[in-house]
């Protein structure tokens, strides 16, 4: 089985509290009031389309509300098919479909454009090099992903989430578009000795904020600025179609005590300007499993790290109701866990307040439609 690198945001406690940068609001109906997630994340739909209605009505009174599939991506661009059927099957079912969609990582484009790469600096040579991402600097990549985005809106989706790819890294942005709008901004030319000559980590995460010189912190105020005018965009554009499309944003915060800085600098992200948009949920994972083995603690413990790590991130929102946790449902090869141990699990995330939970499923390991109920019953019910 294969996790969506989505669901490996890893939160931890959040102890910062960022300067919102001034924007203007994007305008959408009133968020307030909206109940909770309960959702479906089908980790691997079926490319057989009776496969896929089979799942989906499987689960049609198991409590959920939400089905979440992340389609494939080619030259051709997403399966159209797969998501209107998608669609069909969960509306059928009395549900509402959620897709994931990629921003940066569309590399399937890069064959018939070039031109639309991002550069990074590699620490070892010192030199520039491909990244393999869409570069947001060139307007004719924010162009399509806006109309990319509203295609999809026109399949009568009923949410978006944008993937784990809407980010910018601290050695990434570094295109000739990117520099040549650094020039106009700033009056001098961008200078990769001043911005990044003192890094000495291989990893992003092992990088401290002093390392990063001036010149940095200036393009990486660009780059927030990119990603907050990108969200606005595909937010409108994608609402024209559809006005009541939900979506959902994967913040990026790996580690415990995370400054505003550290965030600002290795993922380009503003917590406070998303937190002012019109985004519906936001997306936090806790893959339990992956989270004992990398620490290397026993079970107990890992629940009450589960339990740690909900409390905090849900504090970090005045609506729990916006917050999603995404739990481990099966292991790696696809296999459901104990059911005892994702009870464990969701009554930790659901001690956290009246938040959303995403159940991570897989089309051959069905859960029993009265154990999901039990899961998503709400609090309040």
């Amino acid at each position: 089985m294969r996790y969506s690198p989505l669901l490996y945001c890893l939160f931890t406690v959040f102890f910062w509290s960022f300067s919102a940068t001034p924007s203007s609001p994007i305008l959408h109906e009133s968020l307030a009031g909206q109940p909770s997630l309960r959702a479906l994340y089908l980790l691997t739909p079926p490319s057989d389309y009776k496969a896929l209605e089979d799942v989906v009505m499987s689960y049609k009174n198991s409590g959920a509300d939400t089905i979440i599939i992340r389609p494939a991506m080619t030259a051709r661009g997403i399966d159209k098919v797969l998501v209107t059927k998608a669609v069909f099957f969960a509306h059928k079912a009395g549900m509402k479909l959620f897709v994931i969609l990629p921003t940066r990582n569309s590399s399937f484009l890069l064959d018939s454009h070039p031109d639309w790469e991002d550069m990074r600096y590699d620490v070892k040579s010192g030199r520039l090099e491909p990244t393999g991402k869409l570069d947001l600097f060139n307007p004719y990549v924010t162009v399509f992903l806006s109309d990319f985005f509203r295609d999809v809106a026109g399949y009568s989706v009923d949410g978006i989430l944008l993937a784990e790819d809407f980010d910018y890294g601290d050695i990434e942005g570094l295109s000739d578009m990117a520099r040549s709008r650094y020039k106009q901004k700033y009056g001098s030319a961008f200078s990769l000795r001043r911005a990044l000559g003192n890094i000495k980590g291989d990893r992003t995460e092992d990088r401290q904020p002093e390392e990063y010189g001036e010149d940095f912190w200036k393009l990486a105020e660009m780059k927030k600025s990119m990603l907050l005018v990108l969200l606005k965009n595909i937010m409108q554009s994608a609402r024209a179609v559809n006005k009541h499309l939900k979506f959902g944003l994967t913040l990026h915060v790996p580690g415990l005590f995370v400054k505003e800085k550290e965030v600002l600098a290795w993922y380009s992200h503003d917590v406070e300007a998303f937190k002012k948009s019109d985004i519906n949920y936001f997306w936090l994972a806790i893959p339990h499993r992956n989270l004992r083995a990398e620490q290397d603690i026993n079970y107990k413990k890992t629940v009450e790290m589960v339990s740690r790590l909900a409390v905090s991130s849900s504090s970090l929102l005045s609506d729990p109701a916006k917050v999603v946790f995404a739990v481990q449902a099966v292991d790696v090869a696809g296999k459901a866990l104990p059911l005892s141990e994702i009870e464990d699990v969701s009554t930790q995330v659901k001690n956290a307040g009246e938040t959303g939970i995403a159940l991570m499923i897989e089309s051959g390991s069905l859960l029993p439609g009265e154990f999901t109920n039990k899961i998503f019953k709400r609090q309040a019910d």
